[in-house]
């Protein structure tokens, strides 16, 4: 859903409290961890336009080394044709800049009457759940996720639209309190009864520990959810 107000004159530099209601009170706003989400959308082609780029590189090396006299001549050959053989690398990094930049212009907002995302420069309403709408929430979380200490939560409305609020940090606390706000119970319940969440930071970590391993705080810190 984008917000029509976005294309009337005046919306430059909106800020999320110009999209809410008047007694609408924000009970948390997030974006998305900049180094995990750019990562995220640029890791699949990594490997081959690294790949490309030193193999291209080390023929226009041995092409400069070996050249000799002709080097002239060959390079009004070569720059052209790299230029167009390089494509896989160019359409990489302009995928990095890409991501890079709207790591800028997301913000997700969870009020309480509703959970939305903004996107854009300037900011609109691209998306919204009304929280007596929600259906479900689920967190998902790969290797490289949980060394970035990030996570995707997918939220469900009960007439199958859906949020996802990408790479989010502090995921599994955040992912327990929109849970809550669902309402319902799920296969993650007996994760978090049998866990501790942090005072410090809100990770959550197994009863049997000691302290946070996130933080260190030690346990008598911490409360039972």
């Amino acid at each position: 859903m984008v917000d029509k107000n976005h294309f009337k004159t005046g919306v430059l530099n909106r800020k999320a409290e110009d999209f809410l209601d008047e007694r609408e009170t924000i009970l948390w706003r997030g974006i998305p961890k900049k180094f995990a989400y750019v990562l995220g959308k640029t890791i699949k082609m990594a490997p081959i336009a690294i790949v490309w780029l030193i193999f291209d590189l080390g023929f226009i090396i041995a092409a400069a080394a070996f050249g000799g006299e002709q080097i002239g001549a060959i390079w009004l050959i070569l720059i052209p044709f790299f230029a167009i053989h390089m494509t896989p690398v160019w359409i990489w990094l302009a995928g990095l800049l890409k991501a890079a930049k709207e790591t800028k212009t997301i913000e997700y907002v969870i009020t309480d009457k509703r959970i939305i995302e903004f996107r854009g420069e300037p900011k609109y309403l691209a998306s919204q759940i009304p929280l007596k709408e929600l259906k479900d929430a689920v967190l998902e979380r790969g290797i490289v996720d949980k060394i970035l200490k990030v996570g995707d939560i997918h939220i469900e409305a009960k007439d199958g639209k859906r949020i996802v609020l990408f790479d989010t940090p502090n995921s599994i606390y955040m992912h327990t309190k929109i849970l809550e706000l669902c309402g319902t119970k799920s296969k993650t319940d007996e994760f978090y009864e049998n866990h501790h969440a942090c005072d410090h930071c809100g990770s959550y970590y197994d009863s049997k520990v000691s302290k946070c391993p996130n933080c260190g705080a030690p346990k008598d810190k911490s409360k039972r959810k």
